[in-house]
């Protein structure tokens, strides 16, 4: 009896164990997201991944176009160019050296990456950090987001490469509890910094193709293809509204980020009031939630990749087959639509166009005498910068050129604080003041650049980096003194060669130089996403500025200053009734080279500082008024496909075409505002002693 008795209860155990985990079952969440949220969330997938097909098809259609428009005009540029030359009566020719090959000499590309910054992922389910790489090799430059176990999986399969000084930092704690507060972010990134730069230090890792991967830098098999996948892109954020940063690894992951941000925008409120009200068991939904939506969205959006590089082949060999048969008829036509969408919408433009006239007209007139007065300390200190400078190339005194870094570091924090001293009192009253005269609700976005000006400006200020630029001088201060002291005049060729290396190596320099603006400009426009975000796509100019200070001030500027030393040393050199001694002609040649270089730069600043300032007047209103207009001008957009003969009718995107044209106009009328006011600022420039 016993033994049935003890039998009989071993038999009741199953049922207890059954009963226990129905009630945990029961106290489980249940998935927010139903079959109808499933079908929804398939719905905004499949619409998105119809809009990204659209543009990526119509983005390679434009820059197929745009590279042979791009040919034609440097070919006729070049000729324009020739024809001047030839045009020159012999007394106007400046000299000009000729130029050898490329020396076989070589400078080692260096392979260079940093952690710039970090992002918080998820933080309403499961917070995360992510960090953001920058990395540049040769001509290749990347940025892409890297969670912590990724840099562990690195140092894993680079294994015995890694050198002894590249440590990881250690977990966030003992119990793998994330940290995320602010000061241990702030660690660990400059410890993955320091970690990244042993590595890339070691000149076997420079082409470990792991590395590489990791950094982003793997180059590419189809390069115009990765330009107009990434101009897609941005045509689609454009389309959802989707202003905040978005940092991917592989394509299909950037089309899914998208579809994401939609979701978030249509269905979250939805799914997490669907959830249960306590913070355990709503992360536990929303976890369960966000499962779904990865589940559902990755097949449509690798459905979607796949069908827009299959109809990406035919549609390429199609147009170039065009370009190259009707290519003066396709610029012909492209114009003369241009012409008529133009004309069509001045009507529905024109009221908009007042506005921004009168209002950002106004709010200029009253920021620049502050702006301009707010540049005192540096118009101080510019003449004896100036005078360092020359003393400093004169004299050969390489020291002192390196003491004009510090003073321009100095007089940038005189600059900012004389700015926000001057200006943030009166800003906030007069853009609400202005607020008023915007009738027009896609204006309501106009006044926010001016609101965050100190921002802005604080900005700006940060991509002014000395050393970027004192490092190349310094470099030709002493190229120029060996030549004076080794090269024999007798031997232009000798000499020539001389220059041909000093000139390879200054392009050398430059370019690395180069990257550490642009990489500047990549760190403003990460930390600017974040502090402008209600400015839609204007933290994005800081980057485009940062590459357009590189390309027409720094690079320019080097090169003209390497270019005109060498064309006038030359000149100097073959000139028979040229009776100076060799370090005389060294010296004044160099002279000759730095003012010419800072004409160069001088003449280049004004020409960005009217562009961006048109940019980060227009660039949050483009999107509202596309809205606005669009719908307007429909009647004028419909008959005009018909107008497009075949096959050119395949080639032209009409919408792409109407956005470009709504684009133009507005940037027409804001760089009319702008440089309307070139007088008042010419004025207040003048009371500093400054003069255009």
């Amino acid at each position: 009896m016993e033994k049935k008795r003890k039998h009989k209860k071993k038999r009741k155990t199953p049922s207890t164990t059954t009963r226990s985990m129905s009630f945990l079952s029961s106290l489980k969440p249940s998935n927010p997201v139903d079959a109808g949220k499933l079908e929804t969330i398939k719905q905004i997938a499949q619409r998105v991944g119809g809009r990204f097909t659209s543009n990526y098809l119509n983005c390679l259609k434009d820059e197929l176009i745009e590279n042979a428009e791009k040919k034609q005009r440097k070919e006729e540029e070049k000729r324009l160019r020739e024809e001047k030359r030839a045009a020159r009566g012999p007394t106007e020719q400046k000299p000009r050296r000729p130029r050898g090959t490329k020396p076989t000499k070589k400078n080692k590309d260096k392979l260079s990456a940093k952690v710039a910054n970090w992002e918080k992922l998820d933080e309403d389910i499961d917070p995360y950090v992510s960090y953001i790489v920058v990395a540049s090799y040769k001509t290749r430059e990347a940025t892409k987001s890297r969670r912590y176990k990724e840099f562990k999986l690195l140092n894993k399969k680079l294994g015995k490469k890694v050198p002894a000084d590249a440590r990881l930092p250690g977990a966030s704690s003992a119990f793998g509890a994330r940290n995320l507060h602010k000061e241990f972010l702030k660690d660990r990134k400059k410890s993955l910094t320091h970690y990244l730069k042993s590595l890339t230090e070691v000149e076997a890792l420079t082409k470990e193709p792991e590395l590489l991967k990791f950094l982003g830098l793997v180059k590419s098999d189809d390069p115009l293809g990765d330009k107009v996948f990434d101009a897609a892109i941005e045509r689609t954020k454009w389309d959802l509204w989707v202003w905040k940063k978005i940092v991917w690894d592989t394509q299909g992951e950037a089309i899914s980020k998208l579809v994401v941000e939609e979701i978030r925008k249509e269905m979250w409120y939805d799914i997490v009031q669907a959830c249960p009200p306590s913070e355990a068991a709503r992360k536990v939904a929303l976890k369960l939630a966000y499962r779904s939506v990865s589940v559902t969205v990755g097949p449509v959006v690798t459905a979607t990749w796949n069908a827009a590089a299959e109809q990406a082949k035919p549609l390429r060999k199609k147009v170039e087959e065009v370009l190259g048969q009707q290519f003066d008829k396709i610029v012909q036509v492209k114009a003369e639509i241009k012409g008529k969408i133009k004309s069509g919408m001045a009507a529905a433009l024109a009221p908009i166009v007042e506005q921004i006239e009168r209002v950002v007209g106004n709010i200029l007139r009253q920021l620049i005498p502050p702006l301009v007065e707010s540049l005192q300390p540096a118009v101080e200190k510019a003449p004896d910068i100036n005078t360092k400078l020359n003393d400093a190339i004169m004299t050969m005194d390489i020291e002192k050129a390196r003491d004009i870094r510090d003073i321009v570091h100095d007089t940038k924090k005189h600059v900012y604080k004389k700015m926000e001293d001057a200006i943030q009192k009166q800003i906030e009253a007069m853009v609400g003041e202005c607020s008023k005269d915007l009738a027009h609700d896609a204006l309501k976005l106009l006044l926010s650049p001016f609101s965050k000006i100190i921002d802005i400006a604080n900005s700006l200020i940060e991509l002014i980096d000395p050393e970027n630029y004192m490092d190349v001088i310094v470099f030709l201060m002493k190229q120029k003194d060996e030549i004076a002291k080794t090269a024999d005049p007798s031997k232009i060729d000798e000499v020539q060669q001389k220059l041909d290396w000093e000139e390879w190596d200054a392009a050398w320099r430059t370019r690395w130089r180069g990257y550490e603006i642009r990489s500047a400009g990549r760190e403003l426009w990460w930390d600017l996403s974040t502090l402008l975000v209600d400015l839609g796509p204007v933290p994005d100019a800081f980057w485009e500025l940062s590459c357009d200070i590189q390309k027409y001030i720094h690079k320019r500027m080097l090169k003209k200053f390497s270019w005109k030393f060498g064309d006038y040393l030359y000149g100097a050199m073959t000139n028979a009734s040229d009776t100076r001694d060799w370090p005389t002609k060294c010296n004044e040649s160099f002279i000759i080279g730095y003012r010419k270089a800072m004409k160069c730069a001088r003449k280049n600043i004004l020409f960005l500082v009217s562009k961006y300032a048109i940019e980060f007047v227009k660039r949050p209103v483009l999107a509202p008024i596309q809205k606005v207009v669009i719908p307007l001008i429909k009647e004028v957009i419909d008959p005009l496909e018909s107008l497009i003969p075949e096959p050119i009718r395949d080639l032209l995107d009409i919408g792409g075409m109407v956005n470009a044209c709504i684009i133009e106009s507005v940037s027409e009328a804001v760089a009319h505002i702008v440089l309307a006011q070139g007088p008042v600022c010419q004025q207040e420039l003048l009371k500093l002693g400054i003069s255009l």
